[in-house]
């Protein structure tokens, strides 16, 4: 549904827009007004980031004449320094697109095809723990924006009714209690985005669990330990991101890495790597800016699950990108 703007928002979204346009003509950085603008009349992450480049661009450019037309530089002097650094950013922009996508094709080639995939994405969240129980879950394109291509995408991965019933059972005999849900009308992004180029032939079946958002991290960690049994034939997934501030993001995708961002990444790794569980558990107290990471936590929580599953609670990192100055996703792995 798109954002309904009265006229009052109208005018304060161009003064907005005015000003920040100024910002950008004389040292750059209206975006730090036009995007939490734009984000809090609800424009989703992508649409409010693509927004505020477009005005930025127009911003550049009309100071650019500006500047050539009253002489005040001679362009000469900067016209290759313009190209390149046109080439370096398309060059960027692709080279992060294709590792991040080439990487996650590959994936599955490393290991033993699973019989069954169960996965926890941050994008279903519920007060309880729920599993999707529909024989013939649909796709979720819980976004917009984008380009048709992406709403055509189909996944025509299936459910099985049985193993909804056996993770039921194994849950409810180590006391944790879970509903099964048949209103769920599928799978969300979190989940098709991922497995559609891990395994694009969608020939396992997929079985989602919901992430119960008012879990402690203890007892989610509960939830993968009960899970544990599956892992002779299930890949376990929990699906969201390292770091996932959007409200402080940058329009620039290959913008340099804010060192918050970097200092929370690596302390979760280390602590996975060093398979300090107990101090991940309390990463709210002693990981390095935790909140401004992670503002809200349910991008972070399903690596509880897939934490708990782990027998020995060591994994890795197979891969790692940073985007947008703050965002960084890296694949987890837990071999045991």
């Amino acid at each position: 549904m798109e954002p309904v703007l009265d006229l009052t928002m109208w005018f304060t979204l161009c003064g907005i827009g005015f000003l920040a346009g100024f910002i950008d003509a004389i040292a750059g950085g209206g975006g730090m007004l036009t995007i939490p603008a734009l984000l809090t009349i609800g424009l989703p992450p992508h649409i409010a980031l693509g927004t505020n480049k477009l005005a930025a661009t127009f911003s550049s450019c009309t100071s650019s004449y500006t500047f050539y037309k009253k002489k005040l530089f001679n362009p000469v002097f900067w016209r290759y320094s313009l190209l390149a650094s046109a080439v370096g950013a398309i060059l960027g922009t692709l080279i992060v697109s294709y590792l991040s996508t080439d990487f996650l094709k590959n994936l599955s080639s490393l290991y033993t095809e699973p019989k069954y995939i169960l996965i926890i994405s941050a994008h279903w969240t519920t007060s309880d723990l729920r599993i999707m129980s529909n024989p013939n879950p649909e796709l979720i394109y819980d976004f917009y924006g984008f380009e048709d291509a992406l709403y055509a995408k189909k996944y025509a991965a299936k459910n099985d009714s049985d193993q909804v019933d056996k993770i039921v059972s194994i849950l409810k005999e180590k006391n944790i209690s879970i509903v099964k849900d048949n209103k769920r009308e599928g799978y969300d992004h979190g989940v098709w985005t991922a497995l559609s180029l891990m395994y694009p032939h969608a020939n396992i079946p997929v079985i989602q669990l919901s992430l119960p958002i008012h879990f402690s991290n203890l007892e989610l960690l509960n939830i993968g330990e009960a899970l544990q049994s599956l892992r002779e034939d299930t890949l376990i997934i929990g699906s969201g991101a390292m770091t996932h501030n959007i409200r402080e993001a940058v329009s620039d995708e290959d913008a340099p890495v804010a060192p918050y961002a970097r200092e929370f990444r690596d302390w979760v790794v280390e602590n996975i790597e060093d398979a300090k569980y107990n101090d991940l558990l309390d990463f709210k107290t002693k990981a390095p800016y935790v909140y401004e990471n992670h503002p809200s936590l349910e991008h972070f929580l399903p690596l509880f699950i897939s934490l708990g599953a782990s027998k020995n609670k060591k994994g890795k990192s197979l891969h790692n990108v940073y985007m947008h100055g703050n965002q960084s996703m890296d694949t987890i792995i837990f071999e045991d």
